[in-house]
């Protein structure tokens, strides 16, 4: 017996969809007596990715993920089967090749951090730059994001005025 689930996370509270798949498991498991039952499921939730984690087994389960190519202005889609590796929380997955994410953030805040980053590279930033990147990362991160820590301490590095900056 084949089970298969397009958007199994679809119109789920994040709560529901920590449980949907070992829900699913335990009522495959009573359905099927002498059969053998596969479940193919498709999602684009990194929440139901990490509450996976502790179900998955390697020697029966495979993830496959559907990437598009693009080469000499030509697109395909391709399926590659990956290699599950457990990262822990959602934010890991969101920036695992599962979602090619660079932050688990907003693109404000994306665009921001790399800005900074870039910035923390240069041997002499000038305090203008300092001031801008200030205002993107104020404008786009939580007060108690954790890259304020590592900001606050290159911009003390850089003798940068503290006014306004996050602690």
């Amino acid at each position: 017996m084949t089970f298969l689930i397009d958007e199994i996370e679809s119109h789920l509270h994040p709560r529901w969809q920590r449980t949907i798949v070992g829900s699913l498991l335990a009522v495959m498991a009573k359905l099927a007596g002498k059969a053998a039952v596969q479940i193919i499921a498709a999602t684009h939730s990194p929440l139901l990715l990490a509450s996976i984690e502790p179900l998955f087994n390697a020697r029966t389960d495979a993830w496959f993920d559907l990437d598009l190519v693009r080469e000499d202005g030509d697109a395909r889609v391709e399926l590659t089967q990956r290699d599950f590796v457990r990262r822990g929380d959602v934010s890991a997955w969101l920036t695992s090749e599962a979602f090619d994410l660079k932050e688990a953030r907003s693109l404000e805040a994306e665009t921001a951090i790399r800005e900074a980053l870039a910035l923390a590279r240069q041997p002499s930033p000038s305090k203008e730059d300092i001031k801008r990147v200030q205002q993107l990362l104020q404008a786009s991160l939580s007060d108690i994001d954790r890259f304020w820590l590592r900001w606050v301490e290159f911009r003390s590095k850089h003798h940068a005025p503290r006014k306004g900056a996050r602690k």
